[in-house]
């Protein structure tokens, strides 16, 4: 089971101030904050070493892993004066007949993905700043 250290959902807001998050594994979506329509601000925080890995399969596509520190989907992210360092994402492996998963978004990802329907937003956002963003762990894709 995923220790996720929050999950923010429908509208809501959080702020986490002066947090450090070592070594969470999350499933394929968010190694330490998956936030859904959320409004999330990090303040002074230092998220490191989590990981969000795609799940493995011998027939179809192996899972995607996206967001090993974040996760955005559908909401707004602040990130300021905060490290998020040495976080990784995996694609899930297939063996046999089947294809490997994507990976994207070592440190954060941000998806806008049919928010109308369920959340009244399409949009999804991240404002980084005086942040550090590096050492992310990726297979084929970027830190952000």
């Amino acid at each position: 089971m995923a220790r996720r250290v929050t999950e923010t959902v429908s509208a809501a807001a959080a702020t986490v101030v002066v947090v450090a998050v070592p070594e969470a594994a999350g499933a394929a979506w968010a190694g330490a904050i998956f936030n859904h329509a959320g409004n999330l601000a990090l303040l002074n925080c230092t998220l490191t070493a989590n990981t969000a890995t795609g799940g493995d399969t011998i027939i179809g596509q192996g899972g995607s892993g996206y967001g090993g520190a974040i996760f955005n989907l559908n909401g707004s992210v602040t990130v300021a004066f905060s490290t998020l360092a040495s976080n990784a994402v995996a694609v899930g492996t297939a063996t046999g007949s089947g294809v490997d998963g994507g990976a994207d978004g070592g440190a954060i990802y941000a998806l806008a993905y049919n928010g109308a329907a369920s959340t009244g937003s399409t949009l999804a956002s991240v404002t980084l700043a005086n942040s550090i963003l590096a050492n992310s762990n990726i297979s084929g894709g970027n830190d952000l």
